[in-house]
C-alpha cells in the first residue's frame, strides 16, 4: 500500500486559526502534529519539504526525526517532467498542469506569516499552494519513471519512448517488435 499523501501547505490551513506562529515562538506543536511528521508512511509531498520540515523539527528541539517528505520538483525530475530540480511551484503548475498558479509577491514576502492569526488572504495563498501541490503530485504520480531498456530479449509489443538529449522530452514514441528469423 503506498504511503499516505499529505501537502505541509495542509498545516497552515488546518493550524492557522489555531495560531501557528505562537506555537512555534514557544518552540511546541501539539502532539499530535508531530506524529504525524514523524511518521515514516505519511507522505509529505510539497515545494522545498524538507527545508520545511527542517525548520519544525529544529523548533521543536525533539528527539524524533521529522520524515517522509517528497520534493515535488524533483519528482517532476524524476520522471522527466522538467529538466531542473529547483524550479518554483509555479512552474510545476505549468509544465504539469498546464496552469498558472497566482502567487501574490506582496502576500509572499510579508512579514505577516510570523503573525499569531494569519489573514484570509494568507489562509487563500496557502490553499492555493496545498490545492496546487496535491494535483501535481497525483498528476505525477501516475507517470512512470522512465527506463532504460531491459537487455536480452524483450516482449512483443515492448512500448518505446525516446527522449531529447536533456531528458525532458519526448521526441518518438511507439511499440518496439522483435522481428521473428
Amino acid at each position: 500500500m503506498p504511503p499516505k499523501y499529505f501537502s505541509l501547505d495542509i498545516l497552515v490551513l488546518i493550524f492557522g486559526t489555531f495560531q501557528v506562529g505562537e506555537m512555534v515562538a514557544a518552540e511546541m506543536l501539539p502532539q499530535q502534529l508531530k506524529v504525524l511528521l514523524s511518521h515514516p508512511q505519511i507522505l509529505k509531498a510539497g515545494h522545498l519539504v524538507d527545508a520545511d520540515l527542517g525548520y519544525l523539527q529544529s523548533v521543536c528541539k525533539g528527539s524524533s526525526q521529522f520524515v517522509g517528505g517528497l520534493d515535488l520538483a524533483k519528482y517532476a525530475k524524476d520522471r522527466r517532467v522538467v529538466n531542473n530540480a529547483r524550479c518554483s511551484l509555479a512552474n510545476l503548475c505549468a509544465q504539469v498542469l498546464g496552469k498558472r498558479l497566482n502567487k501574490n509577491v506582496l502576500e509572499r514576502l510579508s512579514n505577516a506569516w510570523e503573525d499569531d492569526i494569519l489573514t484570509s488572504e494568507q489562509l487563500q495563498y496557502a490553499a492555493r499552494d496545498a490545492s496546487a501541490s496535491s494535483t501535481i503530485y497525483h498528476k505525477l504520480r501516475a507517470l512512470d519513471i522512465p527506463q532504460p531498456l531491459p537487455a536480452g530479449s524483450l516482449t512483443n509489443p515492448t512500448p518505446i519512448l525516446l527522449y531529447s538529449a536533456d531528458n525532458t522530452t519526448v521526441i518518438a514514441q511507439g511499440p518496439h517488435m522483435t522481428r521473428s528469423t
